[in-house]
């Protein structure tokens, strides 16, 4: 990662690092005061939200998020049995900012028109956000969360039928076929389909292993594995395609385990 940050095309974003909850800063550091003219208000459907009062410039620079630093056994510390909600992951370390009061922390998801778009740094770690279109006073400062945040939660984001944004570019034609390698496994995941032919793809995958579907086990994800929890039971009618996702790719990884240890065997 870049040790300084230039203004971002704001193509670039969501995806570019793990968003384990929503997460927000305040104040500037090297580029210059966020503007003043925002308010906090309800949004419709989702609670607070936060809108433009004047005028906003693409690309201008809005805020960076103010968080406290806190490596992972102080994460496990803080949340021992919930995910928190204002986490941002930056390389090795976290941001907490759940103790904020600024606006960001406010800002809501959408991954069809976001107006919002953030760049990355490890070094020093900061995340830095900055409009990725002009914004009229009265629109909504929103941007996309991307899908790690949205993988296996009861709720799921309004108005996007994808439920999950990713900024991976999608395949122009793959065969769903029957996935029994991780790189079909992510083919499927990038693949131009509905989420139902993805499900039914993946679930193709989990019953060559006799997986059955009213008891797909998924696996945790990164912070509840730094957790210890076990994997979850889901049922394939109520799993998203990442869930079985992450499904398959552990019972392909088993799989070459046990064929490696099949070769050293017959080696020995």
């Amino acid at each position: 990662p870049p040790s300084t940050l230039s203004r971002p095309s704001c193509r670039l974003a969501a995806g570019s690092m793990l968003v384990l909850g929503l997460a927000w800063w305040g104040g500037s550091r090297l580029l210059g005061e966020p503007p003043s003219k925002v308010r906090v208000a309800e949004a419709p459907g989702r609670g607070l939200g936060v809108f433009a009062t004047e005028a906003i410039a693409a690309g201008s620079f809005l805020c960076e998020y103010e968080g406290e630093l806190i490596e992972t056994e102080e994460l496990i510390r803080r949340y021992p049995s919930m995910e928190p909600e204002y986490v941002f992951r930056v390389g090795e370390l976290y941001l907490d900012a759940a103790a904020s009061e600024h606006w960001s922390k406010r800002m809501n998801h959408d991954a069809l028109d976001p107006t919002v778009c953030f760049a990355v740094s490890e070094s020093p770690p900061r995340v830095d956000f900055f409009a990725t279109r002009d914004i009229a006073p009265g629109d909504e400062l929103v941007f996309d969360y991307g899908p790690e945040f949205w993988d296996g939660r009861s709720s799921k984001p309004l108005n996007d039928d994808r439920v999950y944004a990713s900024s991976t570019p999608a395949c122009d034609a793959v065969d769903l076929g029957v996935p029994l390698s991780l790189a079909a496994v992510d083919d499927v995941l990038k693949a131009r389909a509905p989420p139902a032919q993805k499900r039914a793809a993946l679930m193709r995958g989990l019953d060559f292993f006799a997986v059955p579907a009213d008891a797909v086990p998924v696996p945790p994800r990164l912070l509840a594995r730094l957790l210890r929890r076990p994997a979850c039971l889901v049922a394939y009618d109520d799993a998203a395609p990442r869930q079985l996702a992450r499904a398959l790719r552990a019972r392909l990884r088993q799989a070459d385990l046990e064929l490696d240890d099949e070769e050293e065997d017959l080696a020995g």
